[in-house]
């Protein structure tokens, strides 16, 4: 694309160029690929979601590269969170315009010294934990993909209906009655007319019922019972209800396919990095099992304050530096920052001790591997903690440099309340 232009009739900032060589598609990606420059006259094929593509860049902006791995988080940000959930025909244009206006913005804060300001470098330091974590948990679950047995099993929960014929009887004992006959083998047609010519029932009309439109003490009967049953008598405001379910439906749902195999690889990531944890712990620690489950921060002996400074070791981590009962208080002050007096005297600080250990053992534990596989030197490490840069200095540039020059006069302010009374 011509410097200055974009594929729409919108015209980009004259910083921006967008490469017109690449394009994403499922065909294998030569190693040169990412090494060309916009004096390359060549098409390059590249695989949208392939590891060895997220550096790959898609447009320049100003003296910023964007990468397909950038493009790809935020086409996954506009399709609920995954990009391969997405429709097929997707709108690049849109995410990537996003990503080369931010790029732009945050190069102006650069020029401008925003990004070495306390508000960027402080929160900053601290997201390198939270990067080398990221990049290692994405080492395990960035091949995890759905598993077909629980996307049917998920889909046909969710697209689930049940077709039924009800009653409602006025008396309880009535609703039994029917019921006992039914189970000893009348048929329910049969046992139904009776009722109804009895004045005992009134309904009998057949409904197709969904999880979204049922109550919910007809919903728990209906959900567990079978094609061609009765679900248990369900007490409703008016009476007493006798519900038969003639037929399951299963209407198809693409949108809901797709719901099922994004929680589907959501839920074995999950797995996966809980296996990861646990065997991390095995790997490199060693826990005091007794110890950390008689810790008790509300006693009134020794004290809160005594043992903030209790250097007793609740986990030994190879290498590495160990977690005391010391460390475990500090992590409950930073919860319950206000102060811990009161937390103490509602007994809320107690349900916090367990989580605040498995925090701090986890942290560590991560580090430890991290240090292991050298992370923080890895292209994956340094992508994030960029991003993240440039986004705190984007919010920062915005929030000290063009809020401030935003004036919006009492006029305004009621003319606006007026049109939108």
């Amino acid at each position: 694309a011509d410097p200055g232009k974009s594929s729409s009739s919108s015209a980009r900032p004259a910083a921006a160029t967008t490469f017109a060589y690449l394009k994403a598609t499922a065909s294998a990606l030569k190693p040169s690929a990412c090494r060309l420059t916009t004096a390359d006259a060549q098409l390059v094929k590249v695989p949208l979601f392939a590891a060895e593509g997220a550096a790959c860049p898609v447009a320049r902006a100003g003296t910023d590269i964007v990468t397909l791995s950038e493009l790809v988080e935020a086409l996954a940000e506009s399709h609920g969170g995954d990009a391969r959930g997405a429709p097929h025909a997707m709108d690049f244009e849109k995410p990537l315009n996003r990503l080369i206006d931010s790029h732009l913005i945050a190069a102006e804060a650069y020029e401008m010294g925003i990004d070495r300001l306390p508000e960027v470098t402080q929160p900053l330091n601290d997201f390198a934990e939270i990067a080398e974590k990221t990049v290692l948990q994405r080492s395990i679950t960035d091949k995890i993909g759905p598993d077909a047995f629980e996307v049917e099993r998920r889909y046909k929960d969710a697209i689930r209906q049940w077709k039924v014929t009800s009653l409602l009887f006025e008396k309880e004992k009535d609703a039994i009655d029917f019921q006992a006959a039914v189970a000893q083998g009348k048929p329910f047609a049969d046992a139904a007319r009776q009722a109804l010519a009895d004045k005992r029932a009134t309904g009998g009309e057949t409904s197709v019922l969904t999880r979204a439109n049922m109550l919910a003490p007809v919903r728990k009967v209906v959900e567990v019972t079978a094609q061609g049953a009765v679900a248990n008598t369900v007490h409703v405001s008016n009476g007493f209800a006798v519900i038969h379910v003639d037929e399951l439906l299963y209407p198809e749902d693409p949108k809901l396919k797709i719901e099922a195999q994004k929680a589907s690889v959501r839920t074995r990531r999950e797995d996966a990095i809980r296996r990861f944890q646990r065997s991390l712990a095995r790997k490199y620690a060693k826990v005091n099992e007794a110890l950390v489950k008689a810790l008790d921060f509300e006693a009134k002996k020794p004290g809160f304050e005594a043992l903030s400074k209790d250097t007793r070791v609740l986990a030994s981590i190879q290498g590495e530096k160990p977690i005391t009962i010391a460390d475990v208080a500090a992590e409950l002050r930073k919860k319950f920052f206000h102060g811990i007096e009161n937390p103490i005297q509602e007994h809320r600080v107690n349900q916090e001790r367990f989580g605040a250990f498995e925090r701090l053992l986890t942290r560590r534990l991560y580090a430890k591997e991290g240090a292991v596989r050298k992370v923080r030197q890895s292209d994956a490490f340094n992508r994030e903690v960029e991003s993240e840069r440039r986004a705190l200095s984007f919010a920062t540039f915005i929030e000290k440099v063009l809020v401030p020059d935003v004036k919006v006069s009492e006029q305004e302010v009621k003319a606006d309340f007026d049109a939108h009374v």
